[in-house]
């Protein structure tokens, strides 16, 4: 998979602009109502990492190669680290959802399947590279039967974050097969 963009004037007729990356990359995410020095920030990256890109227009992006975001050995986030959510702003501060995977074992060492779970990384408003806190347990778990058998087993994966009526309400999908939403209390 690609990381592509389309443009719209009324949601209904779009615009293919094509690859805003270079490489196989997915799961980018643009802080809303933010700036960085003029410029939109993106969140983007699958696998071991999340990058950060930079752009004037929304269609053509210029990534900053150091990641800022890694995985981590022995810790829910330790085999996957990609976007979720797009991140907002929240006094001097980003908040960062993002979704991430490790690895089951068996009694045996065995590795049995992956479980999906999102975390929550900070990063500085004045310096969106600088990361300032992360979550050291995922803010959700595969707990519930429809979370946990599905399409893909063990699975939460945070999609969309909403301000409802005084509330953040984080929407998630559970084992790849059904909708859910969890209050998230920043």
């Amino acid at each position: 998979m690609y990381l592509c963009g389309a443009i719209s004037k009324d949601l209904i007729h779009w615009r293919k602009i094509g690859t805003l990356v270079p490489g196989r990359e997915k799961a980018g995410v643009i802080v809303q109502d933010y700036k960085y020095k003029g410029k939109y920030v993106m969140y983007f990256g699958e696998g071991k990492s999340l990058k950060i890109a930079l752009s004037k227009d929304l269609k053509n992006w210029k990534v900053i190669n150091d990641s800022v975001l890694n995985i981590r050995q022995n810790c829910f986030d330790s085999y996957l680290v990609e976007g979720g959510p797009p991140p907002i702003v929240i006094k001097n501060k980003i908040l960062l959802i993002y979704n991430s995977a490790q690895k089951i074992k068996n009694y045996e060492g065995e590795i049995d399947w992956l479980s999906y779970s999102p975390g929550l990384a900070i990063f500085d408003k004045n310096d969106p590279t600088k990361l300032l806190y992360r979550s050291d347990y995922p803010i959700l778990n595969p707990t519930e039967y429809w979370e946990m058998y599905g399409k893909v087993n063990y699975v939460i994966f945070a999609s969309g974050l909403v301000y409802f009526r005084g509330r953040w309400l984080l929407y998630y999908g559970g084992a790849d097969k059904s909708i859910g939403i969890a209050e998230i209390k920043f």
